[in-house]
C-alpha cells in the first residue's frame, strides 16, 4: 500500500503560558507534532452555558500530519484543564517543499507510524529491559528489530539490533520526504521482503524511541504476516541508553 501523508494545522488554546508550554513540549516530544507555535495575548469571546464570556488565552498552532490528528485530539482532551478544549484541524494546501518534507520526517520517522494504526499492547506483548538483557546473555536465537528511521539507527542502536527494512526502503523514504517522489514507499512490502528469510516461529523483539508508537505498529504488522512470538520493548531506546546498556553505532566509511 502506498499513501500520501497530508500536512495539517491543528489549533487549540490554553488558559496560561505554563499549560501551553506543557502541551507544546509533550506533543513534540511524542512526535505527534513537528512544531507547536505559541502566541500569547489572545483574547477570546465565546458563549458558554448561556452567557457571553471573555478570557485571555494562549493560542497554539500545531504543525503535523492528518494521520496524527486523532491522537493529538485524545492527548489534548485528556491533559487540558478546560472542560471543552478547542481542537480544530485545517488542511495545508501549499507550502515550501523543504519545510513540508521536514515536517513529514519529524512526525513520521520511518513513515510506517503514519500509515498504520498500532493495536494496544497487553502485558504479554511487552518485554522489560531486564528480560531483554537476560535474553541477550543466554545466547537465545531471536531477532531484535529497530523500528526507528535509519539516521536514528546509525547514530545509536541497541547492540545486536537490525533495521526493519532494506536500504532501498530508507532511500525512497528520504526521497519522498524531500518531495522528489510523490508517494511513500510501500511499508508492508518492504517489511515482507525483509522478513521473508526468517521462520514464522522466530522470536522477535521490537523497539523504538520513548513515547513512540512505531514499535507497536511494527509488532502488529509482523503478526499480520504470520509471526506469532513478537514482543515490544518498553520503554524505548532513550531509557535503555540512559541505563548505560550496550549501544552500537553504524561505522561510517572514511572514503
Amino acid at each position: 500500500m502506498s499513501l500520501r501523508v497530508s500536512p495539517i494545522l491543528v489549533l487549540t488554546t490554553a488558559p496560561d503560558v505554563k499549560t501551553a508550554r506543557n502541551l507544546a513540549r509533550s506533543l513534540v516530544s511524542r512526535r505527534l507534532a513537528a512544531c507547536v507555535s505559541m502566541n500569547r495575548g489572545a483574547v477570546s469571546y465565546y458563549r458558554w452555558k448561556g452567557k457571553v464570556e471573555r478570557a485571555g488565552e494562549v493560542m497554539l498552532t500545531i504543525k503535523t500530519v492528518s494521520s496524527r490528528f486523532a491522537k493529538i485530539q485524545q492527548f489534548i482532551e485528556s491533559h487540558h484543564p478546560y472542560e471543552l478544549p478547542e481542537v480544530i484541524a485545517l488542511p495545508v494546501k501549499k507550502g515550501s517543499p523543504r519545510y513540508l518534507a521536514w515536517l513529514k520526517g519529524a512526525v513520521c520517522l520511518a513513515l510506517a507510524v503514519c500509515l498504520f494504526a498500532p493495536r494496544a499492547a497487553s502485558a504479554a506483548d511487552t518485554i522489560s529491559f531486564d528480560e531483554l538483557r537476560s535474553l541477550q546473555g543466554s545466547g537465545a536465537d531471536f531477532l531484535l528489530l529497530d523500528a526507528r528511521g535509519k539516521p536514528s539507527y546509525d547514530a545509536g542502536h541497541i547492540e545486536g539490533a537490525v533495521l526493519l527494512a532494506e536500504e532501498i526502503y530508507y532511500t525512497r523514504t528520504e526521497l519522498f520526504q524531500q518531495n522528489i517522489i510523490g508517494q511513500a514507499p510501500d511499508f508492508s512490502e518492504a517489511l515482507a521482503q525483509r522478513m521473508n528469510v526468517y521462520s514464522p516461529q522466530k522470536p522477535i523483539v521490537t523497539y523504538c524511541n520513548d513515547h513512540c508508537g512505531l514499535a507497536r505498529t511494527l509488532a502488529t504488522q509482523l503478526r499480520q504476516i504470520g509471526f506469532r512470538d513478537v514482543r515490544v520493548l518498553e520503554p524505548g531506546f532513550q531509557s535503555w541508553e540512559g541505563k548505560s546498556y550496550p549501544v552500537a553505532k553504524t561505522q561510517k566509511s572514511g572514503l
